[in-house]
């Protein structure tokens, strides 16, 4: 489906660095539980399913942004 986009990413930089989106703004994400179905981590290595991730972000934004009400 995504020839160019890697299937499984490790790291936030590395994930924050293939969607163009702030290492913040992925912590934030992912500590709010928002992308808690695309990953796998164990320890302190953590592994993103990054066609999960597109499948949420497209969800989240039909509804409001990363799934949170906009104040």
């Amino acid at each position: 489906n995504y020839p160019k986009l890697p299937l499984f990413v490790t790291g936030i930089k590395s994930v924050a660095k293939v969607f163009g989106i702030s290492v913040s703004t992925i912590s934030r994400m992912k500590a709010d539980g928002v992308l808690d179905e695309a990953i796998l981590q164990n320890g302190k290595t953590v592994i993103f399913d990054t066609y999960k991730m597109l499948d949420i972000l497209r969800l989240s934004n039909h509804n409001t942004k990363f799934n949170r009400k906009q104040s």
